[in-house]
């Protein structure tokens, strides 16, 4: 006889903070979907948006990021060499390379 079982959400542990995310995508609308998608998870709290290498790397420096979630192909910086900046100026920062 299987019984009905009744799922909890997931909630965040009280100890563990949200992930402060930066989201980096050179497509305005993607980055739109993107944020639409990650507000609503518990753990992850969007801190900034960028367009552009150069901006996601000013924006990382003022904003302290515990995560950064990075288009590879972006204007004028592309993903992979914004990344490689953005570790030696902030070496504890995690990027997710898209």
């Amino acid at each position: 006889m299987m019984r009905d079982t009744q799922t909890t959400p997931a909630v965040p542990d009280p100890i563990r903070s949200r992930f402060r995310t930066l989201v980096v995508d050179g497509s305005a609308s993607l980055l739109e979907r993107l944020c639409r998608l990650l507000d609503p998870q518990p753990l992850i709290e969007v801190v900034g948006t960028a367009l552009q290498g150069i901006e996601a790397l000013r924006l990382a420096e003022v904003r302290q990021p515990d995560l950064v979630l990075m288009d590879l192909n972006l204007p004028l910086v592309d993903g992979v060499p914004a990344t490689v900046l953005l570790r030696r100026r902030l070496p504890r920062i995690r990027v997710i390379l898209m």
